[in-house]
């Protein structure tokens, strides 16, 4: 996945710039019961939670960095922010939309997790998934 500059970073990056939803640049208010946690993101990281650290530091300045959802308000990344604002009873949380494929969204959910600290258990199934994740890429070039 290409990154690009800007506030769209990420977001629809394998589409050509006339093609990109002009709305990915905007950051919008969402409603934090509305919001649904990435499937894969259990399946590759399991339960998250968020630490005291995060929790305290959400409690004093809200939520500083956007999350990512999709169109179907799947949360990308965020997973972690999104639970503190949910336990802390915020309403609404800042996010920005991600407009690109149900393929695209899964390689975002891996690498908008690269920073963090992982189990071996973590990294193995990160692996796997974006082996999959590049095949099925692949697969669909191909067929273009």
């Amino acid at each position: 996945m290409r990154f690009t500059s800007g506030a769209c970073l990420l977001i629809g990056t394998r589409r050509r710039e006339s093609e990109r939803n002009q709305d990915c640049r905007v950051v919008t208010q969402r409603a934090v019961k509305n919001l649904i946690p990435h499937p894969l993101n259990a399946k590759v990281y399991g339960d998250v939670a968020p630490d005291r650290e995060l929790l305290a530091s959400i409690e004093k300045n809200g939520v500083i960095t956007p999350i990512i959802v999709d169109r179907d308000k799947h949360i990308i990344s965020g997973h972690r922010r999104w639970l503190a604002a949910k336990e802390l009873g915020f309403r609404h949380i800042p996010a920005l939309r991600f407009d690109g494929t149900a393929l695209e969204a899964e390689e975002l959910l891996i690498e908008a997790n690269r920073q963090r600290s992982r189990t071996a258990g973590q990294i193995a199934r990160e692996t796997a998934e974006l082996f999959r994740i590049e095949s099925e890429l692949s697969e669909e070039r191909r067929h273009a």
